[in-house]
């Protein structure tokens, strides 16, 4: 009986030891996160992109670059916000899976999570322009106007924020380029739209590439000038 009970003993003394070696190594293990956030009485949520899970989030560490964005940028109460950033996680409270946000580096208010097994075609999908040259959309009420394109057989449609655009591109496997003729616009004016710098994103377009439900486009540089997300029209 004695043998049986030490045996028993050692054998929880030496899972406890494996329980505290995963715990201390998650602590070290930092990883790049997408996903949609969420705050609303006292409680911060985060539910990842990539395996749909969400987490506690603890106010420590670089959570308060996450919340002050956040704040600056919803709409509704407990609104859900696409950001980017890097942490980790760690059992707290009784076992809750909670994530230390150890750096914030973005929030993109015009992306949502997408299916990480699909694909979108480059033509004939709805393209939601959202971030130019390396920075989100912003949520604004200067207008209500969704900035899109869609590309069909070489010709380019949509609207650039404010104006219904369309015209003519030029397609070569990853290669992608407007045609001399430019576009054409209707004339309205929007203040605070992103028309302008959009319209000279696409003439500068040189390279495309579509990752899952996104599509980039890259100027003769290499430099990511904007970056789009598929929309399904049903």
């Amino acid at each position: 009986m004695k043998k049986y009970l030490i045996f028993i003993f050692i054998g929880l003394v030496f899972s406890g030891c494996i329980s505290l070696n995963v715990t201390e190594k998650n602590k070290e293990q930092q990883t790049h996160f997408y996903g949609m956030y969420s705050y609303t009485s006292n409680t911060a949520v985060f539910r990842e992109c990539a395996t749909n899970k969400k987490f506690s989030v603890s106010f420590e560490k670089d959570y308060i670059s996450l919340q002050k964005a956040y704040l600056n940028t919803k709409k509704e109460p407990a609104e859900y916000v696409k950001v980017e950033l890097v942490g980790h996680i760690v059992l707290r409270d009784g076992n809750v899976p909670t994530l230390i946000v150890k750096k914030f580096i973005n929030i993109i208010p015009k992306e949502l999570c997408q299916n990480q097994n699909s694909k979108a075609s480059l033509e004939n999908t709805y393209w939601k322009l959202t971030m130019l040259n390396g920075k989100p959309l912003a949520n604004t009420k200067a207008h209500s106007t969704e900035a899109y394109m869609i590309l069909d057989q070489g010709k380019i449609k949509g609207n650039s924020g404010c104006n219904v655009m369309g015209g003519k591109y030029n397609l070569n496997n990853d290669k992608i380029s407007l045609s001399n003729k430019g576009m054409m616009m209707t004339r309205m004016f929007c203040k605070g739209s992103e028309e302008v710098e959009f319209i000279k994103v696409l003439k500068k377009m040189y390279r495309y590439k579509v990752k899952g439900e996104y599509l980039e486009i890259f100027d003769k540089n290499s430099s990511t000038l904007a970056r789009f997300e598929s929309v399904y029209l049903y």
